[in-house]
């Protein structure tokens, strides 16, 4: 969690155009490397060869990776810093939902509580923000008070004149 608020904090701050697709491959590569050097030095660079850890890399690949940064990426660019960190709240109650439907694990009334809170909270934020003005449909930049250009780039909407192509004879 503090590389993803130090990357997102140094993002906004760099204000960097990147696409989605490159963000999500130099996280991964970035995370690759450092996951491979922890196990070179541990020793354990061999992965196991059974299918159940081949199955598990491959739902954490699709789930974490595209699914949860990718999901993670968007909405920083569509909602901002505090909209992206705001929804990282719902992490726990889609937690919670998703282990009762896969492993039919019991929920109680404090989970329950918890997870309205959690709920409930998020939409204030998202339909509010603290100050009566709405942050969906635009993106609050953390260095200015300005409203920054709306998802999904943040390039100027004027542009760059070329001078016409020159006709040699």
């Amino acid at each position: 969690m503090l590389s993803l608020s130090a990357g997102t904090l140094l993002e906004r701050r760099w204000r960097l155009e990147t696409p989605l697709l490159d963000s999500l491959t130099i996280h991964s590569l970035v995370s690759t490397a450092v996951f491979v050097g922890s196990a070179a030095v541990a020793g354990r660079l061999d992965p196991p060869a059974t299918s159940g850890f081949w199955w598990a890399v491959a739902w954490v690949v699709v789930l974490s990776t595209f699914g949860g940064y990718g999901c993670y990426l968007l909405a920083l660019r569509a909602f901002g810093a505090t909209g992206a960190s705001t929804l990282l709240f719902l992490t726990p109650p889609t937690t919670m939902l998703w282990a009762l439907l896969m492993f039919d694990e019991r929920v109680g009334l404090l989970s329950v509580v918890g997870m309205l809170g959690c709920a409930g909270s998020v939409w204030l934020v998202l339909s509010a923000n603290g100050r009566g003005t709405s942050i969906r449909g635009r993106r609050r930049s953390s260095s200015t008070r300005h409203a920054a250009p709306a998802f999904p780039s943040r390039r100027s909407p004027t542009p760059t004149p070329r001078s016409a192509p020159t006709r040699v004879t």
